[in-house]
Parts: C-alpha cells; sequence; structure tokens
C-alpha cells in the first residue's frame, strides 16, 4: 500500500488525467443542458465536509470566469435552513464517495422539483452516479486513505473547469480565455512535487514546534480561506492535533487576543490586498509567542516556509500540497499508524452520514 504521502504526489498526474478529459468528461455532460446553462443566474454547489472546503476554494474564481452568482451550501442547510430556491440555477451535488446520505436527499430534493442537476463523484458506480440524470467523475480515482487529500484537489479543479464550462455556454469567456485558464493551471500543476518535497525538508527543522503545540491555526485570505479551513480539517483528521481555520481578518477580531505561546498559528500567504495584514500577523506570534509559520511567497524569516505560486488563480494547488503534507508529516512523526485500519462502527453505533452498504 502506498504511503499517504505518495496519494498526495499522484495528484498532479491525476489534475492532468482531468485536463485530457475534460471535453467528454465536462464539457460533453453540461452540454446536455446546453439551452439552459445559456440563461440561468446562478450555480450553485453542494457539499459536505472536504466536498464543502473544495467548493468553497473554488467560488471565487467560479464567480469571476462565469459572470454569475456563485452560491455554497452544505446539504444540511441547504434542504433545512433555505425557504427559497432557485429554479433558473444550475445544481452541482458533490460527494466523493457518492454514500453521503444527506448529500444524496439533496439530490433527490432537487431532482423531484425538475431543476438543473449535476452530482459528481469519485466514479460514475457510486450511489450518487447512480441516482443522477448527469454525472461528472472528480477525477480522483480511489483513494486508499479516508482522509481525503487527492480528492480535494481534485475535486476544486473539477468545480472550477465546470464553472468555465459554464462561462464558454454562456460566453462570458472566449475560447481563448479558457485556453490561457488551461495553461495557467498546468503551471501550477508542475510546481505541486516541488512544493510537496520542499514542505517535506522544511518540516524537519520546524515540525517540533507544531507537535508541541496544544493546537494549530491557519489563517488564508480569498480562495485561500477554505485552504487554511481544510488544512485545519486535515490536522485534526490526520495527526488530530486540534486545528482551526481562519479568515485574515476575522481572526484579527477576536482570536488574537486569545493567543499564547501554546498556540501555533500558520499563515497562508498568497498575496493580494491582504498581505500585509497576513505579514503583520505573522511577525506578531513569531515576536511575541514565538510560535508560528509563515507559507507562500514572501516570509519573515527562514524559519519560514517559502515558495512562488506559478499561477494566481491556480495556486491552491501549490498551498494544497504544503497543508497536505503538513499533516501527513506531523502524523506520521507524531507516530499515529495511519496504516490501521479505519474502523467506524463504534461512532456509528451513535450516528450515520454516509451509507456504504451495497
Amino acid at each position: 500500500m502506498d504511503s499517504l504521502r505518495d496519494c498526495i504526489n499522484r495528484i498532479p498526474s491525476l489534475l492532468t488525467k482531468i485536463i485530457d478529459n475534460k471535453e467528454v468528461n465536462i464539457a460533453d455532460t453540461l452540454n446536455k443542458e446546453k439551452a439552459f446553462i445559456k440563461n440561468a443566474d446562478e450555480l450553485v454547489y453542494i457539499g459536505s465536509g472536504t466536498s464543502l472546503t473544495s467548493i468553497s476554494t473554488a467560488k471565487k474564481f467560479a464567480q469571476k470566469v462565469s459572470g454569475i452568482r456563485i452560491s455554497i451550501y452544505n446539504p444540511n442547510e441547504f434542504l433545512n435552513d433555505e425557504y427559497i430556491y432557485n429554479p433558473n440555477a444550475i445544481y452541482i451535488i458533490v460527494s466523493q464517495t457518492g454514500n453521503s446520505v444527506v448529500t444524496r436527499n439533496a439530490l433527490q430534493f432537487l431532482q423531484e422539483k425538475g431543476y438543473c442537476v449535476f452530482a459528481m463523484s469519485e466514479s460514475a458506480d457510486t450511489k450518487i452516479a447512480k441516482d443522477a440524470k448527469y454525472h461528472i467523475d472528480m477525477g480522483c480515482g480511489y483513494e486508499e486513505y479516508p482522509t481525503r487529500t487527492i480528492g480535494y484537489t481534485t475535486t476544486v479543479f473539477t468545480s472550477m473547469l465546470i464553472a468555465m464550462q459554464v462561462a464558454i455556454i454562456k460566453e462570458s469567456i472566449t475560447q481563448q480565455d479558457y485556453d490561457g485558464y488551461i495553461e495557467e493551471a498546468k503551471a501550477s500543476i508542475a510546481n505541486h512535487r516541488n512544493v510537496s518535497d520542499s514542505t517535506y525538508e522544511w518540516l524537519t527543522f520546524n515540525k517540533r514546534k507544531m507537535l508541541r503545540s496544544s493546537c494549530l491555526l491557519f489563517v488564508g485570505s480569498g480562495e485561500l480561506l477554505p485552504v487554511a479551513q481544510e488544512a485545519a480539517v486535515k490536522v485534526w483528521e490526520i495527526p488530530q492535533i486540534p486545528a482551526f481555520g481562519y479568515e485574515t481578518e476575522e481572526c484579527l477580531h477576536g482570536p488574537n487576543y486569545g493567543f499564547n505561546s501554546t498556540h501555533c498559528v500558520i499563515v497562508l500567504n498568497g498575496g493580494g490586498d491582504d498581505e500585509s495584514k497576513m505579514m503583520a500577523l505573522g511577525r506578531y506570534v513569531k515576536d511575541i509567542f514565538k510560535n508560528g509559520f509563515i507559507i507562500g511567497q514572501q516570509v519573515y524569516n527562514d524559519e519560514d516556509l517559502l515558495f512562488t505560486p506559478k499561477s494566481d488563480n491556480f495556486k491552491f494547488i501549490e498551498f494544497s500540497a504544503a497543508i497536505q503534507i503538513l499533516a501527513y508529516r506531523l502524523a506520521d512523526d507524531g507516530g499515529r499508524d495511519l496504516y490501521a485500519p479505519h474502523d467506524n462502527s463504534v461512532m456509528e453505533s451513535y450516528f450515520i452520514t454516509h451509507d456504504e452498504s451495497k
């Protein structure tokens, strides 16, 4: 069985495969509702857990290219807390395994209303794929570890390509624009392994602070906010260290008053309008509490992880490589056996979120 690190390092080849298959998997599928999509006024993504952070990561880019409103929901919120459903929206229902009970309920609800809805999962053999009128493969294939890493990155990328195809149908972008985005994505894909390897080596010298901390707090802005939130999910899930994800400005409006030297604050610096705030926050936690790091294109000192994203719109590919390797190495060096069987039987005697029956 491959290590989790090996799985993470498979991601570039799978993203390339998504590009190679995009015409059949995405364009041909969406074109089945081309007339409707051309006049649609909203694109709604629905998913839970890592699927939710994935579609949230895609939101900013999806809105920019499609030119229409992008809404993100978890399925429980969508079904139980909403009263107005847009009949003119395109709905994308996301579940990697296709077994998420409430996500499948959302699909059923929308199809019964006759809305334009597509399911996205790891294969055409999943339950949600069989339930759906239309299915899009998220391109991750079977993922050996239940702590999803491949699925996060491929779901974000596939969600972005869906928005690009919607934009082509709606003539919000030209084919030349589309091709330019693909080339930009390829640059980040090519840099994924470099960031993965450099992160692994960087942790050799910096993991001790993280492993000794009572919690890790990841901070990001824009499209890197959901990357920070996904980092928190993965660090709590894999090395089992309490972790949290915050938007930069929100982190400066409350959590900052509670920091102490046992909290490790990790700033994801992708540049942009909030870069000065991110750098100031990074300097603060490093100078005052001696426990923090900056990851990205501008750093404070040689303890930080410096790398330059090769694209702006797809930099999540490189940042997600860093946080996934971070979660893996903290677990491996912290002594967790990631090869141990994953047994949910005790938990599922209290509640069930996924129906894995045949």
